[in-house]
């Protein structure tokens, strides 16, 4: 009896001495790979009645071309403020426009489009942000 009583404390002991793990539930974290793409972000910065939207585009190849459409929205409103037409090609690329807003409402930039490496491999991108003015 003494031994079994040794054992069990013994038991016990141990698995005090162990640590103690938190199963909290984390938020997720999203992270787009692309394949001809090393990287694309959206910014939107907002001052008074101005909105600087832009993009910045970084190929895995010099010679990629990325297309596509950037996006004003005013989610506030629900509508889009104003649409662009984007075309760049080389290194790290970057394009910026403006547009007016008004303020007290939220606004979102998007960006869709394709990457086209020069050996005509393609794929679709795309990025967003959103910003309250």
């Amino acid at each position: 009896m003494k031994k079994v009583f040794k054992s069990f404390l013994f038991a016990v002991l141990i698995a005090a001495m162990l640590p103690v793990t938190s199963f909290a539930k984390e938020e997720p974290v999203y992270h787009v790979n692309y394949a001809y793409t090393k990287g694309l972000e959206a910014y939107l910065s907002i001052n008074g009645n101005t909105a600087n939207c832009s993009i910045v585009f970084r190929p895995n190849e010099s010679s990629s071309m990325m297309s596509g459409t950037l996006t004003l929205y005013d989610v506030s409103g629900s509508r889009a403020i104003s649409t662009w037409s984007v075309s760049l090609q080389g290194n790290t690329r970057s394009i910026s426009k403006t547009a007016n807003v008004e303020r007290g409402h939220k606004y979102r930039l998007t960006f869709s489009g394709t990457v086209t490496t020069k050996n005509g491999a393609s794929e679709s991108v795309s990025c967003s942000t959103e910003r309250q003015n």
